[in-house]
C-alpha cells in the first residue's frame, strides 16, 4: 500500500474503484453460485410448466453469466496489475490511456451488475409466484 501513495490522485482513485469492483465480482460469483444451487433444488420439485420454464430459463442465463464474469474478473485484475506497476515505477503513467481503460471497465461493470440484478429479480419473482400459488417447498 505504501507504493500506492506514489500514484497520482487520479490513478489512486482508479485503483480504489477497481479494487471495489474486484470485491463486487467476488460477491457476484457467490451470488450466481447460490442462485444456481437454489434453482437446482427448486427444479426437483413439481411445478406447473410455466414456473418450470421460468426457473429453467433463469438457470441457463445464470450459467451463461459465468464466462462474462470470468472475463470481467480478468479485465479488472489486469487493470489493477497495471496500476500497481505504475505505482512501482515499472511502467509510465499515461492518464489518457488509464482514463479510457477505466471508462471501459466502468461500463463493463455497470452492464454486469445490471444483468445480475435483472436475473435475481426474475428468480425472486418466480419464487414469489410459486409461493403465492402454494406450489413451493423451499422452506
Amino acid at each position: 500500500m505504501e507504493t500506492l501513495t506514489k500514484l497520482s490522485a487520479r490513478s489512486l482513485q482508479y485503483y480504489i474503484i477497481t479494487r471495489r469492483w474486484s470485491t463486487d465480482l467476488d460477491f457476484f460469483r457467490i451470488e450466481i453460485k447460490f442462485f444456481i444451487e437454489l434453482i437446482s433444488t427448486v427444479l426437483t420439485k413439481q411445478y406447473d410448466s410455466t414456473l418450470q420454464m421460468d426457473f429453467s430459463d433463469s438457470m441457463i442465463k445464470l450459467q451463461e453469466m459465468e464466462p462474462e464474469l470470468a472475463k470481467s474478473e480478468f479485465s479488472v485484475a489486469e487493470h489493477l496489475e497495471k496500476l500497481e506497476l505504475i505505482a512501482d515505477n515499472k511502467i509510465p503513467e499515461i492518464q489518457e490511456t488509464l482514463a479510457a481503460e477505466q471508462a471501459c471497465l466502468e461500463y463493463l461493470m455497470l452492464d454486469l451488475a445490471h444483468e445480475i440484478r435483472k436475473l435475481k429479480t426474475k428468480v425472486f419473482n418466480t419464487i414469489q409466484i410459486a409461493h403465492k400459488f402454494g406450489q413451493s417447498n423451499l422452506g
